[in-house]
């Protein structure tokens, strides 16, 4: 069963107070399917239901400006692939404001995020019981000086400054929240080979560098991850100029479709590609896509140290 054979009911609600006036005498099965709400600026959203009337009272609390929905029947086995192929039909030509299972979270306009954490802090009279800064970020303090110590530092850096300024939207204020970065973490390692940092956006890794060693020899590639679109067209002939071979595959992560990933094989190459226009907008639509899903699960893991040194490398590029 395909989304174009669903029968879509329109229903204006108006002053009704409940759409149980809709589906008075249906049986339990006929309550099951998929919905799409129309909001008072033209936004919809699409979604799946084993009850029409429950979910849409909840939607209408949580909204209070739904002023229509369309609903179809539809088998419960198939409400996962019906609603991501709705969803899909129904963004090319309005805006949802479904976050999760579209190209287009949050809708296709500028998407407004309100970011606000509370931390406690406790401050103690006597000097000997304070808390200080090895004791609040040790970890990842001494994770960033094992990077300030290799003689590459700042190649590295100048990589994530660059790839930071250049594909991260607002990059100062959704700074952890959004985006983030680890220095020297944990995952990713072996005899041959250790990840030196990596930096996420939303629930997806989309850039990290690594290090790797054989035979006495070792070196440093970079990971690009970009979204899959109509730049990947215009770059394989500008990767080949200088006869540097750039490896390209599909990832498959589970989090994101479309995604295709680039093997630097060393900074100076990753900073080549860094400065292709087709490739940092391929980026850049990835990055915002996952941003606009909502907060970073892998905020936790932030190094705000090695941050911080990367939005101020930022200023140094700019400079040049």
């Amino acid at each position: 069963m395909g989304a174009s054979s669903l029968a879509f009911t329109r229903h204006v609600l108006g002053e009704v107070g409940s759409a149980a006036v809709f589906f008075a005498g249906r049986a339990p099965l006929e309550m099951v399917g998929i919905y799409i709400l129309e909001f008072a600026n033209g936004e919809r959203y699409v979604g799946k239901t084993t009850n029409i009337v429950r979910r849409l009272a909840a939607h209408r609390r949580l909204h209070g400006d739904v002023r229509a929905f369309a609903f179809a029947a539809a088998p419960a086995d198939e409400l996962d692939s019906l609603e991501r192929a709705v969803i899909a039909e129904q963004e090319r030509f309005v805006s949802l404001r479904n976050i999760a299972l579209t190209e287009l979270p949050g809708g296709n306009e500028p998407l407004e995020v309100v970011i606000q954490e509370v931390e406690q802090v406790i401050l103690p009279w006597e000097r000997g019981q304070r808390r200080t800064a090895l004791d609040q970020a040790s970890s990842a303090r001494r994770r960033h000086w094992g990077l300030v110590r290799r003689p590459d530092y700042d190649a590295l850096l100048d990589v994530l400054a660059r790839y930071v300024h250049e594909t991260v939207p607002d990059p100062i204020a959704t700074a952890q929240h959004l985006w983030n970065v680890t220095a020297l973490p944990s995952t990713g390692r072996s005899r041959e080979a250790r990840r030196l940092a990596t930096l996420n956006c939303g629930g997806l890794e989309t850039l990290y560098l690594i290090e790797w060693r054989e035979g006495g020899q070792r070196g440093v590639q970079v990971q690009l991850n970009i979204k899959d679109d109509a730049a990947l067209g215009s770059i394989g002939d500008e990767l080949l100029e200088d006869g540097t071979l750039i490896d390209a595959h599909d990832p498959a992560y589970r989090q994101a479709s479309g995604v295709v990933s680039l093997c630097a094989p060393g900074l100076a190459e990753a900073t080549r590609l860094l400065k292709s226009e087709p490739i940092l907008d391929a980026a850049y639509r990835l990055n915002v896509e996952l941003m606009r899903r909502g907060t970073s699960i892998f905020r936790r893991h932030h190094n705000a140290g090695f941050a911080e040194a990367i939005l101020n490398r930022i200023g140094r590029l700019l400079s040049r």
